[in-house]
């Protein structure tokens, strides 16, 4: 046979998996999966598998490459994430189906991976099966709306899955950078915050974009977190898409001024953008950009071709905690959402964590201290530090039953996190969010704006920060509660009450009222100043200078030599108040120096005050 006719035949993929996933032929009423099920998820098997013997038969794809494939998919799911047989039960009815495209449109495809156009797929759903595409889901919550919801067939997000877990397995000794899909986990300096999502870089075709795109990802994922670089990376993909559409570049090196004012106006009125998010997309553009130019990436514009002014973002003046009012309306409608959710939102209200913290609280942080107290020994993850945070009684007795309970469904060497959903899974930030605002519409919750209350997460967290500092803690606990690394950051949550305002003022108030009420008092008073004394810059020293130096500098109040006068009354008067901030901080906080020193100096200039007032009086009469 001529050389040119022989065929390089590909062998089968090998999968690390255990010799019985490797059968074509799994008895599954023989494996522990079923043996251990209740016998109503049993007769779900039984009645999905009869048609095989009850056998999950993977010869019934004729395509060895994918059978293989899906025997790694289905060892994946049983093994990893532990599903009841009844789901597993559900998906062999979804690989019948896979078996039969394949044996019809991919019989020499060596992946499955090659199936990229899933609308191939789902038009043989609706032709050749009858089978629907969309689904008709219940009612959407969007905004502060109620819509018609919908979502793709089961049999196409058995596909999608599947081609995640299998190119996941593929790509596994590959350097993470080195992929098209990211995932958080895969980067140690990555400040990690929301497991479901990944950096997904596959429909940048451009290679040289590419390369500029994710190079700039992995520039910023070692100095913000997750979330944020996974927001720049969602608003570089839309201009590349319109890019793409409206003008092809070889390089974004060829992107000029005129293209880019273009953009700025599709994105303000055809992309379907509100004003701020419009801009937050042009400032991120704006960033990407300016790090090309500043770093000198090949194929990236070397001029500046962007102004400040490309972008508006309006600041909300209003602050973002809850007034007492909203969070107790939030509290009377609580018991209608799930009860997981309401559990959460409480401790949230009274504990001031961030969700991505809570959501990833292990069951071995809640640590309890000597006198009997808990606290939590809870990793943040957005300082990449550890925080000791009291718990209240009520808060600590919500998260102990929740570890009983998930204990008694899971198993207790199974129970990760103290909130996890039906799937032992941590709660999606996305879900609780939407949840608590369906339950403020239902009910018509206003805010004090007089609208409909709008609630995130994160709103619980600035509520505990305003609150202690209205109560008068200090700036530095309160940022030690909330896990704050710098008192700076405080402020980005904490806002000052108009009653804080007015309580912080009262003492200035007092000062200014008071000098206001003794103008011209003091100045015409006779008093007799002893000879040979030393001005001082509120009164007189009777100690002769000429002798040793003073060895109570700055205790003048206390000392005998000190002359009181009559012309720094409102001084006096003035200090006295200053003094008797200084007791209720040592009092506060135990400083227990520096309060006998100010009981002292209050006492002894309460006591000259009140000399110089008689004096005063006696002078008028």
């Amino acid at each position: 046979m001529p050389a040119k006719q022989l065929k390089l035949i590909p062998a089968l993929p090998t999968f690390d998996i255990p010799d019985k996933y490797k059968e074509d032929e799994w008895k599954i009423k023989e494996w522990d999966i079923y043996i251990n099920a209740p016998a109503k998820r049993k007769s779900d098997w039984n009645a999905r598998s009869n048609t095989t013997d009850n056998i999950f038969k993977f010869t019934l794809c004729k395509n060895p490459f994918i059978a293989e494939e899906f025997k790694y998919f289905m060892y994946y799911i049983i093994e990893i994430k532990q599903i009841r047989i009844n789901t597993f039960a559900e998906y062999y009815d979804r690989y019948k189906i896979l078996a039969e495209y394949v044996n019809t449109y991919m019989v020499n495809s060596e992946s499955i991976l090659e199936l990229e156009d899933l609308s191939l797929f789902e038009f043989f759903l609706s032709t050749h099966k009858k089978n629907k595409t969309t689904i008709e889901n219940g009612i959407q919550f969007v905004g502060e709306e109620f819509k018609r919801a919908s979502r793709r067939s089961r049999f196409t997000t058995f596909i999608t899955y599947a081609q995640s877990i299998i190119r996941q397995y593929y790509e596994k000794d590959i350097p993470e950078t080195k992929k098209l899909i990211w995932h958080p986990q895969k980067f140690s300096f990555c400040k990690y915050m929301e497991s479901d999502k990944v950096l997904d870089f596959r429909e940048i075709k451009n290679p040289s974009t590419l390369k500029n795109v994710q190079d700039f990802c992995l520039f910023k994922l070692r100095e913000i977190t997750f979330g944020a670089v996974y927001a720049y990376l969602f608003d570089l993909k839309i201009f590349i898409r319109w890019l793409d559409e409206n003008h092809p570049l070889k390089s974004l090196a060829d992107l000029t001024r005129p293209i880019l004012e273009e953009y700025f106006t599709w994105i303000r009125t055809n992309s379907g953008y509100n004003s701020r998010k419009a801009n937050v997309a042009i400032l991120n553009l704006k960033v990407f950009l300016d790090w090309g130019q500043l770093l000198e990436r090949d194929n990236m514009p070397q001029t500046m071709l962007m102004l400040n002014n490309d972008y508006t973002l309006k600041i909300k003046k209003e602050s973002r905690y809850l007034t007492d009012e909203e969070v107790k309306a939030l509290l009377n409608v609580l018991p209608q959402m799930p009860k997981l959710y309401g559990r959460m939102v409480y401790c949230l209200l009274f504990l001031g964590m961030r969700f991505c913290e809570l959501a990833k609280l292990d069951v071995n942080a809640i640590k309890q201290n000597d006198d009997g107290s808990y606290y939590l020994d809870l990793w943040q993850f957005k300082t990449q530090a550890v925080n000791n945070k009291p718990i209240f009684e009520n808060t600590i007795r919500i998260m102990k039953a929740e570890i009983e309970r998930n204990k008694k469904r899971f198993g207790e060497e199974n129970v990760k996190y103290v909130f996890v959903t039906d799937k032992n899974t941590p709660v999606n930030i996305g879900t609780i969010n939407e949840n608590i605002n369906k339950i403020l519409v239902k009910n018509n919750v206003l805010g004090r704006d007089g609208k409909v209350l709008h609630v995130t997460t994160h709103r619980f967290r600035a509520t505990v920060a305003t609150n202690l500092i209205s109560e008068g803690t200090s700036v530095d606990i309160a940022a030690q509660l909330l896990g704050q690394t710098t008192l700076s950051s405080l402020s980005h949550y904490a806002t000052v009450t108009t009653d804080v305002v007015k309580e912080q003022l009262k003492p200035r108030l007092e000062k200014d009222d008071m000098l206001i009420r003794n103008i011209g008092k003091g100045k015409d008073m006779a008093e007799i100043i002893p000879e040979k004394t030393v001005a001082l810059c509120n009164g007189y020293c009777g100690k002769n200078p000429l002798t040793t130096p003073c060895a109570k500098a700055n205790a003048c109040f206390n000392c005998s030599m000190f002359i009181p006068s009559i012309q720094y009354l409102n001084a006096y008067n003035i200090q006295l108040l200053e003094i008797e901030a200084t007791v209720k901080i040592a009092e506060a906080n135990g400083y227990s120096m520096m309060l006998k020193k100010a009981l002292r100096d209050k006492e002894a200039l309460e006591n000259i005050i009140l000399k110089l007032e008689k004096g005063a009086k006696k002078n008028d009469s």
